[in-house]
Order: C-alpha cells, then sequence, then structure tokens
C-alpha cells in the first residue's frame, strides 16, 4: 500500500507540474519550499528511524519540481508571513539535532501543517486556481500510505495521517468554486 500511494502521488505532479507551467493554476510558492525543506526533515527523520519514509520521499521530489515549476511560471509573492512560517523550518531542523528522530518527524509534520497555511489562504480565496481532482488524489495518495504503515507508530503513521487530513482541507476548500455563483460569492 504504502508503495501504491507513492506511485500515485509521483504521478500526481506530472499533471500539476504541467496546470502551474501553462498558468491554469497558481499555487504559493512559499508553502511548497517549505514543504519541500519539512520533506527532506521528514524523510531523512523516518529513514533513521527505520519507520515509513517513501510519501515523504516522494512529497520531496515532486515539491522540487513544483517549486521549479512556479519559479519558471514567474507567478509567485513571498511576504511577511511566509518568511514567518519559514521560520519554523529552521526550528524543526534545530529540534532534529538536538533530540533526535521521532521528535524531528513530530516537530516537522506539525510544521507541514503550519507551512500549509500560505496556500490554504490563497486556496480559500481563490479556489477557482486550484484543481479539485490533484487534490484529491493527493489525498488518496496519502491515505494509501497510511494503510501500509507496519505498525501504528509515529515513524509509521503520523507523516501521512496529518498529509491527508491536510488534503482532506485542501479537496474541501477546492470544491467550494463548485458552489460559487458567478459573482464570486457563496450561494447561501
Amino acid at each position: 500500500w504504502t508503495a501504491a500511494g507513492g506511485f500515485i502521488a509521483l504521478a500526481t505532479y506530472i499533471p500539476l507540474r504541467r496546470l502551474i507551467v501553462a498558468g491554469t493554476i497558481k499555487q504559493n510558492i512559499a508553502s511548497w519550499i517549505l514543504w519541500t525543506l519539512l520533506d527532506i526533515i521528514a524523510m531523512g527523520a523516518s529513514i533513521l528511524a527505520k519507520g515509513n519514509f517513501i510519501l515523504p520521499a516522494v512529497y520531496t521530489l515532486g515539491s522540487v519540481a513544483i517549486v521549479l515549476s512556479i519559479w519558471q511560471s514567474s507567478n509567485f509573492l513571498w511576504t511577511r508571513f511566509e518568511t514567518a512560517t519559514a521560520m519554523l523550518v529552521v526550528i524543526c531542523i534545530m529540534i532534529w539535532c538536538i533530540t533526535g528522530n521521532r521528535t524531528a518527524i513530530i516537530a516537522s509534520t506539525a510544521a507541514v501543517v503550519v507551512a500549509s497555511i500560505p496556500q490554504l489562504r490563497d486556496a480559500y480565496r481563490r479556489p477557482e486556481d486550484n484543481s479539485l481532482l490533484i487534490a484529491c488524489i493527493f489525498g488518496v495518495s496519502s491515505a494509501l500510505s497510511l494503510v501500509g504503515g507496519r505498525d501504528w507508530s509515529i515513524p509509521e503513521r503520523l507523516y501521512p495521517a496529518v498529509c491527508m487530513l491536510i488534503n482532506i482541507t485542501f479537496t474541501t476548500v477546492v470544491a467550494r468554486k463548485f458552489f460559487r455563483n458567478t459573482a464570486g460569492g457563496t450561494p447561501c
């Protein structure tokens, strides 16, 4: 299951990259840079803890491709909010160096949630700039990785469980684009 989740996640980055380069959807470069760095921490700590590392490894590779795609599109903005969020990455690296792998997995997973805020904020403001199908597929890949864990431990299940919840949140926010009226407001 873990390999299937990783393969699906990896395959999802291909259409996401194409949509970004084509300008069909917009993504927050700060979130993607932070996710890349945090995925590296989660992957490294998971490997060293002999845990479930496939999903963070795939997310690391895919995130690098997405950062390069956003950079290539020249359609990005970095504000104080993104800078404040980036400080969490530095804190996670320090936690990893000081406390070890298990705590690093917890800290980096928590920081992934915070790093999602800039992209989630953008998706809430403009759900039409995001792909519902891609959000759903990332959720499925995280769920498969969660199911594929060997046991119910932090190194095996925390990262995919949290990523699944993040993707459910994104899916819900992006799905709003189908319920908005032509004036841009919600129908209620």
